[in-house]
């Protein structure tokens, strides 16, 4: 009886990429995992920017945000607006929503 012998030369692992696995997943534990994440990340970065405002309240005048503005007031008083706004922006949208 005579067996024929095949060479499997390539495997035939099809295994995504961890790009591809990661960012098109349709597997509800891999989404899942990701929102898990970017929350905590989205969280971590909300807490930061409240930790500066904090800072600025902290004592009486502009003092803790005229370090990230060369010293320009009006520049100061402006990225404070700027950071309470994109602090609730993050923390509603980024981390409370998912």
């Amino acid at each position: 009886m005579a067996h024929a012998q095949t060479d499997h030369a390539h495997e035939h692992d099809h295994t995504p990429s961890f790009f591809v696995r990661w960012f098109f997943s349709t597997n509800h534990k891999d989404i899942g995992t990701l929102y898990l994440i970017f929350a905590i990340v989205a969280g971590i970065v909300g807490g930061a920017m409240s930790g500066m405002m904090r800072a600025e309240l902290a004592e009486p005048g502009v003092t803790f945000l005229t370090k990230f503005t060369g010293g320009d007031l009006v520049a100061a008083a402006n990225f404070y607006n700027v950071l309470i706004t994109y602090h609730g922006l993050m923390m509603i949208f980024f981390m409370v929503m998912p």
